[in-house]
Parts: C-alpha cells; structure tokens; sequence
C-alpha cells in the first residue's frame, strides 16, 4: 500500500486542529494517538513522548475510486479438504486478518488489537466464513472442497486497502489447520444505499449482550446474550449501530426499522468461550455512508470475531 505518513505531537495537533483531541477517524483518514519511540517515530517540531500518526493512502487523497479506496476484499480460494470442523468455522479469521495487519499496517493492528478505537473501545473490520458452494453437504459437516472464497471488510479505507495488500501476497492460507490456495483477491464496492435504505441478511449469527437483569433490575448475569427474538434484541441492536457511527465519525441517525427473518440459533467457539446468536435480515435507515459503514463492518457485535457479516 502506498502511503505517506505524518507525524506531530498531540500538543501541536490540538492547537492547529482542536477536534482531534484523542483519538479519532475522518473518514477516509484514520488517525491514531500513539506512543512515538513505540513505533520509532518522533516529531519534528518538539521531544513530546506521545505523537498523532496520520497514514493517508495516496489513491484517496488523490480522489481516485479503485480497489485500494473500497471497504470489503473478497479472497477466492481453494482447497482439498472436505470439510471445515465447526470450531474452526470462524476461530481462525481473526487470528489471520491481525496477522496480515501486523505485516502491512503493524501500528493499526498493536492499536485494534490493544483496546480498539474511542469512545467505545470498538474495532472497525470484520470477516465472514469461508463458503465452498459446489462442495458436497453431509449432514452435520461444514462442508468444502473445490473453489470457494472468504471475505473481510473495514470501514476504514486504510484497513481495508492493507488487508487487500496483503492477502495478495499470500499464496497459501491456514484457516485452523485446512490449507487454502489463494487464487484471486478482489475488492468491492459498497452499495450506494442512496435512498438512505439498506435491507442486509448475515451469513453468519450475529450476537449481543444484553442487560443481565432480572424482572426486578437486579444483576443476574454478565453473559446475557440475546437472540433476536428477545424483547431486548432490538434496543441494544440499536444501540451498537449508533456507537458504530459515532466510532467512525459518521451521522449517528440510523435506525432498525425491521426484523424480516431470523435463521436458527447457533454458537461458535472463538478465543476462549463460545457466543450464541442466529443470523438475521434486517431492514436499516440512515445516512448513505453511514449503511455503507455497517456493510462493510458487520452486525451486532464480536465482528472481529466473524460474527454478524453481511453477506454481499
């Protein structure tokens, strides 16, 4: 990925540009509050510890539209496996997609991977499960085989234009001990969405938290996770969508206007517990770049993890 970067100290960026205080994104560019000898960088102007870094890729300032200015990177594959065992249906995505940051953008991935982005301490990529549809199914089998694909996005196009990099660099991918054989890596546009409508079916369970709270108010339970029949799914639902557009610096305004389906329930394993939910079709109002962000990023929570992706 071409890129220049620019760095001064956080005194310096306050005086010149007060609403960068801390940490923020401005689409497309992503600003990162970091610790300068960290990354063996320093500012120019004066010896201060802690500095902003400005990663602005060359297309975008330009105002150039092509594949390193897009927000979702779809990865063709293939395999001889025949199955994908269910555990690590989704486990190995995160793992990978940090592993191709670290290589192509090492500072964006230490930041994602130590805390996420303020206020809310989110991070803005998500990934889907690898499908295989000309393998043969089994019943109770993940099944692959054949030429298939996978895909991860970022609502950040500095993300994404490095995971686009980076996985065509790649010959041969592990996803949890099946090999991949890369073919081809193609990035996508998003959907204009110019009537601020999007309707969106996730491919894979989308999860939420909930309350935890009894009838009474009182705490029950810090894993109250909910499915999208519960009577708290679409508050929280809400909820995360909002936080998402305030993470990314976009119009907060988007709305869930309907709940069209809901597939069955399924938990997957990932890091050290695993997460119920149910993949869902939802029916979303609000900004264009706003609905292009969720596309891009996914559903609910945990889509880092792989939950929640939208299918394309």
């Amino acid at each position: 990925m071409q890129e220049t970067q620019e760095v001064y100290c956080k005194t310096m960026i306050t005086n010149q540009h007060p609403i960068f205080i801390g940490v923020r994104i401005s689409p497309p560019y992503l600003r990162i509050l970091v610790r300068a000898p960290a990354i063996g960088l320093t500012c120019s102007y004066c010896p201060t510890e802690w500095a902003i870094q400005v990663v602005r890729p060359s297309v975008v300032s330009e105002g150039r539209k092509n594949e390193e200015a897009r927000m979702r990177v779809r990865v063709e594959v293939s395999t001889m496996a025949t199955e994908i065992p269910w555990d690590m249906v989704l486990a190995p995505g995160r793992g990978l997609v940090y592993d191709v940051l670290d290589r192509e953008a090492p500072v964006v991935g230490r930041y994602f991977h130590d805390g996420g982005m303020e206020p809310y301490g989110m991070v803005p990529m998500g990934h889907g499960a690898p499908a295989f549809p000309l393998a043969k199914r089994r019943r109770g089998k993940y099944a692959a085989g054949g030429q298939g694909w996978f895909e991860v996005g970022s609502p950040v196009l500095d993300v994404a234009a490095a995971l686009t990099q980076g996985f065509k660099q790649r010959e041969v991918l592990d996803w949890g001990g099946v090999a991949f054989h890369v073919l081809d890596v193609t990035a996508v546009d998003p959907p204009e969405f110019a009537a601020g409508r999007a309707r969106f079916r996730t491919s894979t369970p989308v999860v939420m938290k909930g309350s935890g709270r009894d009838s009474t108010g009182a705490r029950v339970t810090r894993q109250a996770w909910l499915l999208p029949t519960d009577p708290e799914f679409p508050a929280y639902f809400q909820g995360n969508l909002r936080r998402k557009a305030e993470t990314l610096g976009l119009d907060p305004e988007v709305s869930l206007t309907e709940i069209s389906w809901v597939g069955a329930k399924r938990s997957f394993r990932v890091g050290q517990g695993a997460k119920p939910g149910a993949p869902i079709e939802v029916e979303l109002v609000g900004a264009p770049e706003t609905l292009q962000a969720v596309w891009s990023w996914g559903l609910g929570q945990a889509n880092a993890a792989g939950f929640g992706w939208v299918a394309a």
